[in-house]
């Protein structure tokens, strides 16, 4: 990370919304100015729990590798403090089951060290580091409600804030917070686009790709079994048939946290039954067996706001200055895919990467350069999420054409191939943690194998 940089024009940078992507960039913005205020309208919690702010906090979650690897450089030692408060270590290769459809994955030890937890921790832990700097302010319980500008209305001056509580809105009190840079980081629920027409300015196009996916999530207390050397199963339904996915991930206090979801509007029940019916349907049977012996502790919670949604900031020609968005408030994905926390902590480094190019020098020009670099960042994990999604008859918004058609041929065939090779199966882990981009499952030898078993199959 950058060293701590001050200037005149450095003074007060604000963040709208205190989930992971605005913690995260209220630790890079620490760097760049003398105060940071985060301005978040729930309230965090004393202890590692869902709350209200975070509607699909209830539901599993995953550090990628490379959202780690960011997070651990943002916040150093924060791992070990994470495993202390009981996240899981996991190598991914060797400690899961991961079955797409066509069988298996080889267990093979690899280099892909996540840790499993509930996200409330995660989000806790950062939070709770958060509070030992004095420069950053953490305003619980208030809401943006505006934007305050200049006189020429071209440059964003501050934001304007109201106590949330059960009073009707127009009892409370409006007031005025002053800053030189203001982050919107408020997620899926971001009014962005509406203010900035309020200002006059042209709001981004936006682009939406919807599986209608659902979710259902429910924690378990595992049950006996001395034999097991697993903490993880993944699971997905074949090149095939495509609707159904299964995960359990092993989380602190050694319980289970188990996600059934289904695409096509093919929901998972939320009762029990219901939920345990809809794991023996899964092309593997492991999950379903182990669940039949556990112990259901919470409540089965369901969640259906997973949309792969995109507003293109980068492509509008006037944006007003000291302004950028990020995170869910810029592009949110299909949270099937996991990529969500750790896109969220790659673009709060970009971030960081920007400020840094204009140290000592006024913000100007700022916007569109982080905009601009932002939607690079997400390219490749919108393309891994909505090619996927494509495949499905019943997604609506997904591009199809000879291109995509070309590519999710390769990719199917690349799947079938995952139980069978290793080195398939590594570049393909590797690439879904966005620990490398997809030009990895191109690689000239890869590229064979799929061919030539291709010609093989159609000989026969």
């Amino acid at each position: 990370m950058s060293s701590h940089i001050t200037s005149p024009h450095r003074k007060h940078a604000i963040v709208i919304g205190g989930g992971i992507a605005g913690l995260a960039t209220a630790r890079v913005l620490f760097y760049h100015f003398e105060r940071v205020t985060i301005v978040e309208p729930d309230h965090y919690p004393e202890k590692p729990a869902f709350r209200s702010g975070v509607p699909q906090g209830r539901q599993t979650h995953l550090m990628l590798l490379s959202g780690r690897s960011v997070l651990e450089e943002l916040f150093p030692g924060i791992t070990t403090k994470l495993q202390a408060q009981g996240a899981i270590p996991l190598d991914l290769l060797r400690e899961a089951i991961m079955n797409f459809g066509e069988g298996r994955i080889h267990r093979i030890p690899s280099s892909m060290m996540l840790y499993t937890c509930s996200r409330a921790l995660i989000e806790w832990q950062i939070h709770q580091l958060l509070r030992l700097s004095p420069q950053i302010r953490i305003l619980e319980g208030y809401e943006v409600v505006g934007l305050l500008t200049d006189a020429k209305k071209q440059a964003v001056a501050g934001v304007k804030i109201r106590e949330r509580n059960t009073q009707a809105p127009s009892e409370h009190t409006t007031q005025e917070l002053e800053a030189n840079l203001v982050v919107e980081a408020s997620g899926r629920s971001t009014q962005m686009p509406q203010w900035l027409q309020e200002l006059g300015f042209l709001p981004p196009s936006e682009v939406v790709v919807d599986p209608f996916l659902g979710y259902a999530t429910g924690i378990y207390e595992p049950g006996l079994d001395p034999e097991r050397d697993w903490k993880s199963i993944i699971i997905q339904s074949s090149v095939h048939q495509r609707t159904r996915a299964g995960v359990l991930h092993t989380i602190e206090d050694h319980r289970w946290m188990v996600s059934l979801a289904g695409a096509g509007r093919d929901y998972p029940p939320t009762d029990e039954a219901g939920f345990l019916e809809f794991a023996r349907s899964l092309p593997d049977p492991c999950l379903y067996m182990v669940l039949k012996e556990a112990r259901l502790l919470s409540k089965i919670y369901g969640y259906r706001q997973t949309k792969n949604r995109w507003l293109q900031y980068e492509q509008l020609r006037h944006l007003p200055e000291n302004l950028v968005m990020i995170g869910d408030a810029v592009c949110a994905f299909n949270p099937v895919y996991a990529q969500g926390m750790s896109v969220a902590l790659l673009e709060a480094k970009v971030l960081d990467a920007c400020l840094l190019k204009y140290q000592g020098k006024t913000l100007r020009g700022l916007v569109p350069t982080f905009q601009k670099a932002l939607a690079r960042t997400v390219a490749v994990p919108w393309q891994l999420a909505t090619a996927a999604d494509s495949r499905l008859p019943t997604t609506e918004g997904a591009q199809r054409n000879a291109l995509s058609t070309l590519f999710n041929w390769y990719m199917d065939h690349l799947m079938a191939r995952l139980p069978y090779d290793d080195t398939i199966a590594q570049a393909f882990a590797e690439v879904i943690q966005l620990a490398h981009s997809p030009g990895l499952l191109f690689r000239p030898d890869i590229v064979l194998k799929i061919l030539v078993r291709n010609t093989e199959q159609e000989k026969r």
